[in-house]
């Protein structure tokens, strides 16, 4: 049987949810901020990418997140130099288990070591287009925020080529700012440590400098079993498609 809920939303939003899962009530936001994701890193501020647990049950935490490039025709991560944590407020290197690493096609982990993502130990076949982390149980809290830096290559508009200030003449990089991240892909799991919930949105532009992801998980959705939901964008709000199976 289908069934159809309708829930006041914003954004585009994915929903996953185990077969005797209920969601837990979250708002989690996800921001690139900046004028170019590489000058971010290379001058150690290390804050370009970031997730902000907004709001959530008392008991709730969440356990991995990862920005997904592979909705943009060319972007991807560079690991020249290595992404970096930032620093973050409440959320530490100590609490990263591993980094997640993907090109599209196959997704491995990777050990962060002095705060830095290190490349995976099995080869990726792509470029890396997926770039993430895993946290330890109960240690990414509401109010709580996670920051990294790493260099991007021609996400968005970054194909055009931008011109070094003191040598106008030579053609040195292309900018990536926050800005041209609209469209790209984020995702959250979020558990209280017997059930998750899987969210994932995408950036909407803010201005040239700012692009931002609002992922609101409902605070519970009605009897069980698999759960798959799509949330399109809609001004008044968007429909969860139930499959309700017989067992």
């Amino acid at each position: 049987m289908m069934k159809k809920i309708s829930i006041a939303t914003t954004g585009a939003l994915l929903i996953a949810l185990g077969s005797t899962v209920a969601a837990q009530a979250a708002t989690i936001v996800f921001q690139t901020k900046g004028a170019d994701s590489g000058e971010n890193i290379n001058n150690g501020e290390n804050d370009f990418f970031s997730v902000f647990f907004k709001d959530g049950l008392e008991d709730s935490f969440i356990k991995s997140v990862a920005f997904d490039l592979t909705t943009d025709p060319n972007g991807v991560f560079r690991f020249s130099p290595l992404p970096e944590i930032g620093e973050g407020d409440g959320v530490s290197i100590a609490n990263i288990t591993e980094a997640i690493l993907g090109d599209g096609e196959k997704t491995v982990t990777s050990l962060v070591v002095d705060n830095e993502f290190t490349p995976p130990a099995d080869t990726l076949d792509g470029q890396i287009r997926i770039l993430g982390a895993n946290f330890a149980d109960g240690t990414f809290n509401p109010g709580d925020t996670f920051t990294f830096g790493a260099n991007t290559t021609v996400v968005g508009n970054g194909d055009l080529p931008f011109r070094d200030r003191d040598n106008p003449d030579a053609e040195v990089d292309r900018l990536d700012p926050g800005g041209d991240f609209a469209g790209v892909n984020v995702s959250v799991v979020l558990s209280n440590g017997s059930n998750s919930a899987t969210a994932t949105g995408s950036f909407d532009f803010v201005d040239v400098e700012t692009a931002i992801a609002v992922l609101n998980i409902p605070e519970s959705i009605p009897e069980p079993t698999t759960i798959f939901g799509l949330f399109a964008v809609g001004g008044l709000g968007a429909s969860l498609l139930k499959n309700k199976q017989k067992h």
